[in-house]
């Protein structure tokens, strides 16, 4: 499934106002969950609006490069307020941490009672090992 991370709405009279020299209005519509990726995207649409109006202008001859303003609107995040996507983010990071420190001291307590090595020589593999650590409750 692909997402789209920024939509271009062009307007009715765009190419007829690029081609008679005056500005022409474009709207992106960004995805402002993603805040970095939708503001790259944004400055890309930016640079393409730009260099469509100069190659219309050097195909009609005209000697003023027409201006086309952007406006640009942020949805599902539209202040973009680092919260929205900072807190789940840390939320993520911080149970991912635990999980791998009850793993590691799961493991040093095996060490320290000697049956680590039983585990060692069972038919699982490693990574199989540390998932079950891992997933445990103790």
């Amino acid at each position: 499934m692909h997402q789209a991370i920024g939509a271009v709405v062009i307007g009715p009279t765009f190419s007829r106002d690029i081609a008679s020299g005056a500005g022409a209005d474009l709207q992106v519509i960004l995805d402002g969950r993603r805040s970095n990726a939708a503001q790259i995207v944004g400055g890309y649409l930016n640079q393409i609006a730009q260099g469509v109006a100069q190659d219309a202008v050097a195909a009609s001859g005209a000697r003023a490069t027409p201006q086309v303003s952007i406006a640009a609107r942020n949805w599902f995040n539209p202040s973009l307020t680092y919260r929205w996507f900072l807190v789940p983010n840390l939320i993520a990071v911080i149970a991912l941490l635990i999980g791998l420190l009850v793993t590691a001291l799961s493991v040093a307590r095996e060490r320290e009672l000697g049956t680590f090595d039983q585990l060692m020589v069972s038919p699982l593999r490693v990574h199989e090992v540390l998932l079950g650590k891992f997933c445990r409750r103790s």
